[in-house]
């Protein structure tokens, strides 16, 4: 009898075998042929299952909040229902049902009469052709998974499967972004002291692969570009500056990244770092709201009939849609607005505004090693009371007085008897001339925040305040003053600071808190620095050229 039963088994699996050989000669495309997957809470494992007689057996398990992959692939034995895997030549976790037989009905059993009677408990489901990702890619969330071993991500391979069965260029657009958007987070750490990113931003698979996956507004246009190219929709990144409050009123600071994307032919933009979190406001926007806080350093790329200058671009006020629109609801142009009596702002008929005075320590940008606590942030924006002065058949004109002399305004438009609004403008008010705003500069500012100090010189230095520069430097800085504490600058100084308009670039050592060079004309240029161990900002140097060599007014700073 044991003979018997050994010569049945020798005859079984010469049989399977020889029949495993056969299938590997005959089979020249590899085709998926059954995915099944089994789910727990913390864990998903699938079993793909190809016509070469080979399989991959993929297990995705998650641990706070990330997605870590590991796969097993090697050969199978089949016959009838049976199923055997067979030891894994490439393994990376150990699995007990190497070497096991399994049973197949339309699901996979690991015993013979549960399969026969097809119970509701299977240990593998089958499931449909839509679980058929890169292994690197986790099929229920879609979203990427670590993988530990060391291979490369195939950014072509995630386009076509991203994109796969879409034949419009919308479509692909949008599905590359919800990719996108699903998988990558901003890079925070660029605020951070050093201000270096996790990841270079031109690297789209090393983004992908990191078990952080996070990017600067560069990865995300960078990342676009490459997965759009792979699915045959025209890209380009597009690189200037951008305008998101006060702050950047009259001010070269923000540069970013987004994205001009053709779809059926035509040129469109898209902002897919300010859309990442659902918000499709920036995608697909038309240019005369994108050049409302967008300036391509390219004018070509504002898509405008008629570009405007970065001059202009600088002075006008910050327009952001919340909800989407194709076009402007107030034509407002200038970011910081000087009356004498009232403001007024018209928009469509059928809309209506709420106006608000906001923080005016908002007016400034706060970089690392600034002393923002001893500002007062405990003020409210205080809501300001709006009459309607003028109705014709396509438009309606509101008006708001102010009391202070400087007013930081947000300006909400809303459509009539709804309470959400549709866009936001930010602009500064100001009562009066320049000179106003140039005393609000030198009141606000102090010497243990950059450009509280650097506008607050500035305006001194225009107004010849001399009160107001030694609050900042005190009365014993050479640079400023002589020894009996008069103004001994260069008349040229006075002359090129009167061509100043408000405008300031800012260049910071990011590797340490100290030397920050500020440009305040084409021939001006003002140097500040923190000594180690020091709350206050000193005046290091002011730069004065009338031609292409500049010349140091002093090097000594006390």
């Amino acid at each position: 009898m044991k003979k018997i039963l050994l010569l049945f088994f020798l005859v079984s699996h010469s049989f399977l075998s020889q029949e495993l050989i056969i299938n590997e000669d005959t089979t020249s495309n590899i085709e998926l042929l059954n995915i099944y997957t089994s789910k727990t809470y913390t864990k998903l494992e699938v079993l793909k299952i190809y016509n070469n007689q080979t399989y991959e057996q993929v297990r995705y398990k998650y641990k706070r909040g990330e997605s870590y992959v590991k796969i097993n692939s090697g050969k199978y034995l089949k016959r009838n229902n049976r199923l055997v895997l067979l030891k894994p030549f490439h393994r990376e976790f150990s699995s007990y049902l190497v070497n096991k037989s399994l049973y197949v009905s339309k699901h996979i059993y690991l015993d013979k009469k549960d399969a026969y009677l097809h119970r509701f408990h299977p240990f593998y489901r089958t499931q449909s052709i839509s679980y058929n990702t890169p292994f690197y890619i986790n099929p229920q969330g879609k979203c990427l998974a670590v993988y530990d071993g060391k291979i490369n991500i195939s950014l072509e391979e995630i386009s076509n499967y991203v994109t796969r069965d879409l034949h419009t260029d919308y479509d692909k657009v949008m599905a590359i972004s919800n990719f996108i958007h699903k998988n990558i987070e901003y890079d925070y750490n660029i605020y951070k002291p050093g201000r270096k990113t996790v990841h270079f931003q031109d690297s789209s698979s090393n983004i992908l692969l990191s078990k952080f996956k996070v990017a600067t507004c560069a990865g995300y246009s960078h990342m676009f570009n490459e997965l759009a190219n792979y699915a045959g929709v025209k890209s380009k990144e597009v690189i200037g500056y951008t305008k998101t409050s006060h702050d950047a009123i009259n001010r070269s600071k923000d540069y970013h990244a987004w994205n001009m994307v053709w779809i059926d032919g035509e040129a469109k933009l898209y902002d897919f770092t300010w859309a990442d979190d659902n918000d499709s406001t920036w995608l697909d926007v038309s240019p005369e709201i994108m050049i409302r806080s967008h300036l391509p350093n390219y004018r070509t790329d504002q898509l405008l009939e008629k570009p405007i200058s970065k001059e202009k671009w600088l002075k006008m006020p910050v327009y952001l849609p919340i909800q989407k629109h194709e076009k402007l609801l107030c034509n407002f142009n200038n970011g910081i607005t000087y009356f004498d009596d009232a403001i007024e702002i018209t928009v469509p008929l059928g809309h209506s505004i709420n106006v608000y005075s906001t923080n005016d320590n908002l007016f400034y940008t706060y970089y690392n090693g600034d002393n923002s606590k001893k500002l007062n942030w405990n003020i409210w924006n205080e809501s300001i009371e709006v009459k309607e002065i003028k109705k014709t058949s396509d438009s309606v004109t509101y008006s708001f007085t102010l009391d202070k002399e400087v007013s930081l305004i947000e300006l909400r438009i809303l459509k009539d008897n709804c309470y959400s609004s549709l866009a936001k403008i930010d602009f500064i008010a100001l009562k009066g001339d320049f000179n106003n705003y140039l005393k609000f500069l030198v009141q606000k500012s102090n010497n243990e925040m950059i450009e509280p100090m650097l506008l607050g010189i500035t305006a001194a230095l225009y107004l010849k305040d001399n009160e107001g520069l030694k609050k900042l430097v005190s009365d014993t800085c050479k640079i400023l003053f002589d020894e009996n504490g008069d103004l001994k600058l260069d008349e040229k100084i006075f002359t090129e600071i009167k061509e100043w308009n408000g405008e300031i670039k800012i260049y910071r050592d990011y590797s340490s808190n100290r030397i920050n060079l500020t440009h305040i004309t084409d021939k001006l240029k003002i140097y500040v620095e923190k000594l180690e161990g020091q709350d206050e900002f000193i005046l290091k140097d002011i730069k004065y050229s009338d031609g292409n060599d500049f010349n140091w007014l002093s090097s000594v700073s006390d």
